[in-house]
Parts: structure tokens; sequence; C-alpha cells
């Protein structure tokens, strides 16, 4: 829904912005926010697993929050040939904890929490069959660790991650090498 591009237009208005995303509804409605705020976010609906960019076109580059729906090697290496040499990218989400100790209660928390929001708002019956989808696509998701170690895999340098609550949240901020 385009946070990101919102929060980044907050900071400079000059920037220009493109986006992609998988789903028509939520692009749609990240255009209607930015329209309502006078902004121009360069949006579409694509597969993130083949970007509709040239190569090394873009300063940055943020992936947020989808990292678990993704074959996250190939974007990884897409956004790594759209960047341009020393180009930074941001990527952010919820990865697997780094202890197990805090890996069983928290998703254990995470199914309860995701069928009582379910139960609470009325989800239809097929909607509930996807309860455990959150919780069963972290736990078989990347730590914080093997998740830069895909970033230097594909040829990113400098990174830099911090994990916040144990690594149940982490960011990765790495860079193309420049040329």
């Amino acid at each position: 829904m385009h946070d990101i591009p919102l929060r980044l237009f907050a900071i400079d208005r000059g920037l220009e912005i493109h986006t992609v995303d998988g789903s028509e509804h939520m692009t749609a409605e990240g255009q209607r926010r930015a329209g309502e705020r006078n902004l121009t976010i360069h949006a579409r609906v694509c597969d993130a697993h083949v970007l509709p960019f040239r190569d090394n076109l873009f300063d940055a580059v943020t992936l947020q929050f989808a990292s678990r729906h993704l074959e996250i090697i190939k974007v990884f290496k897409e956004i790594h040939r759209v960047l341009k040499p020393g180009g930074v990218f941001c990527h952010n989400d919820m990865l697997r904890p780094a202890s197990r100790i805090i890996e069983v209660p928290y998703l254990i928390y995470l199914r309860f929490s995701v069928w009582f929001t379910a139960k609470l708002f009325g989800s239809s019956a097929e909607s509930m069959k996807c309860v455990g989808y959150f919780a069963d696509a972290i736990r078989h998701f990347y730590r914080p660790r093997e998740l830069a170690a895909l970033l230097e895999g594909v040829g990113f340098v400098g990174i830099e991650s911090r994990d916040f609550l144990a690594g149940i949240m982490s960011y990765h901020i790495s860079r193309k090498p420049p040329d």
C-alpha cells in the first residue's frame, strides 16, 4: 500500500519512486493513498522474480515484509541487477528467531493470535484454513545471520544487520559493490 514510499516522500518530495507488487488491489490502494497527497509513485503489478527494469538503474531498493512469500535468492539477484554500482539495498522483515528458546513460544503465539484475530473478525471457513500459514512460513524461513549470508552469496557487500526482539524482526542494509 505504498507505506515505505509515502514515508520516503515525507523526507524528500523530490524523489522518483517506483514500486512493484504482485497484487492489483494493494497497488490500487497505494496509488489512491499517494493521489490523496498529490504524490506520483510509478507503480507496477508484476512478478518480483523478474523485475521490469534495466540493469544498474536504481540508487536504492527496499523489500519490506514480503520475503517469506518469494523465492528469495531469485529476488535478491534481481535487486542486485537493477541497483547501480554502490547502490543500497534495504531489507526488513519478520524472520525465524535466532534462538530456539524464543522461536517455539513465538510460533505458538503467532498461531494463536492469527486464529484469534480471524475468529474475532468472522473470517470465512476458507480463510481459517490459512491460519497456520503465517507461523509455518516463518518456521521454514531464514534466521537473520542466514539471510545476511544469502545477501553476501548474491554479491552484496558491507552488510549491516540489526535484530529486534531476539531476531523476530530484522533489517539488513547492504550495497552493490562499486565498479
